[in-house]
């Protein structure tokens, strides 16, 4: 014999409420990943940097033309500004002008310490880069990528 007291179809607010909780802390926990998984300034413009190096070897080659790149260094206000500037050799008076066709936009950036183990990497036309370690460093994190083996 079965007792049957009501009608038993449909959720108790007890077990709504447990279900709603545990949405809501597996919701919490994507979106704190979601937002590690965004890349860093510092490594925004490791990234940048790399693909402007590899850009600027492939356009040598493909326009047969010298480039060089340096990092120049500003204070002020009290900060340290880093720029790229880029150059390329005019063979018919053997001087180096600014490229502006290939970044006609500088990579700038402030409050990421940036070094090369030479002053000047030179793109030669027949794929020789001068080998140089190129560093980011900020103060939590460092990256570093070696332009000879682009």
């Amino acid at each position: 014999m079965t007792l049957t007291t009501g009608n038993n179809k449909g959720f108790t607010l007890i077990e709504l409420l447990i279900v709603l909780l545990i949405v809501g802390i597996m919701v919490s926990v994507a979106a704190i990943s979601i937002k590690k998984a965004t890349p860093s300034d510092t490594q925004k413009l490791f990234n940048q940097m790399k693909i402007q190096f590899h850009l600027m070897a492939d356009f040598s080659q493909l326009k047969n033309v010298d480039l060089r790149i340096n990092i120049d260094t500003i204070g002020k206000d009290g900060n340290i500004y880093y720029h790229t500037k880029i150059q390329q050799l005019n063979p018919d008076n053997g001087k180096w002008e600014e490229n502006k066709t290939l970044f006609p936009k500088r990579l700038k950036w402030k409050n990421n310490a940036v070094s090369m183990s030479v002053e000047t990497v030179f793109f030669m036309p027949n794929g020789f880069i001068t080998p140089a370690l190129v560093k980011f460093e900020s103060e939590d994190e460092a990256y570093q990528f070696n332009s000879s083996k682009l």
